[in-house]
């Protein structure tokens, strides 16, 4: 089911699609649910009796809280293997061997399960022979260029733009800039669909990009001063239908513009 709010007015001028990777087309927290399970059954089989599920705990508070070195002196890998370290540490000298195995095993866990999935390879071929497409995903260089490998996705987009490539991340609009001139297209021709408000909907919105389409599979509801998309969609594959909508309407974006607001259904 899919949320809309638009405007009776003239069709849209579209040109480019702008899509976000991670849990937007890739399943990304599935594949992190998977890797930690698969840690978990390792570390109860190399430390019995230990809190599997306090040293998993403490690994993605690290890596949420620095993902990459600050420093940008160790390569992600070294890093990450590192934060695995000071997670299983315990005074054993072989935390640092098991830190590495417990990083492969859940790197490549994790990997194996990045992919575009049938109906989305589909998609994006449907969508390639009407629209330019390009892929914009935050992260680390490597890290987002493995996951770009493992779903094959420069068959798919005419480009790819990785935030670690660049000064800034969504949602500066510094990276919006860089689709736009690649293109030679503006901002109202660009339509940015992603699962992330603070991010992609709030990055679509700083560059007036013409309309933004949070894919939302939980249904939530923007809260206090959450930037508003246009869209709210439970999966990606219904863009097709709401771009087909944006054919015969205007979106008007932007938190201070006045809507002719319809809510609308799609099934």
């Amino acid at each position: 089911m899919a949320s809309m709010r638009r405007s009776s007015a003239n069709g849209a001028n579209i040109k480019l699609l702008i899509f976000d990777l991670d849990n937007t087309l890739v399943d990304t927290r599935n594949a992190d649910k998977l890797a930690v399970l698969e840690v978990k059954k390792l570390l109860k089989q190399e430390r019995p009796g230990n809190d599997v599920d306090k040293t998993v705990c403490k690994y993605k508070k690290f890596l949420s809280e620095k993902e990459i070195d600050p420093d940008k002196k160790l390569p992600v890998d070294e890093w990450r293997t590192l934060l695995w370290t000071k997670a299983l540490t315990n005074g054993s000298p072989a935390t640092g061997d098991l830190a590495k195995k417990v990083y492969n095993l859940w790197k490549e866990t994790r990997l194996k399960h990045v992919y575009f999935t049938e109906e989305i390879k589909s998609l994006l071929e449907r969508l390639r022979q009407k629209y330019k497409l390009a892929l914009m995903t935050n992260g680390d260089s490597q890290v987002q260029r493995e996951k770009v490998a493992m779903c094959n996705a420069e068959e798919y987009f005419d480009s790819i733009i990785i935030s670690g490539d660049y000064e800034h991340a969504k949602p500066h609009p510094s990276i919006f800039e860089v689709a736009f001139k690649q293109f030679s297209v503006s901002a109202k021709e660009c339509i940015m669909i992603g699962d992330s408000l603070m991010t992609d909907i709030e990055g679509g919105l700083n560059s007036g990009v013409y309309a933004s389409i949070w894919i939302n599979p939980e249904g939530l509801e923007p809260a206090g001063f959450d930037p508003e998309p246009c869209y709210s969609l439970s999966s990606v594959l219904q863009v097709e239908d709401v771009l087909k909508d944006m054919i015969n309407c205007k979106i008007t974006t932007g938190g201070s513009s006045s809507w002719d607001v319809q809510l609308m259904t799609i099934m």
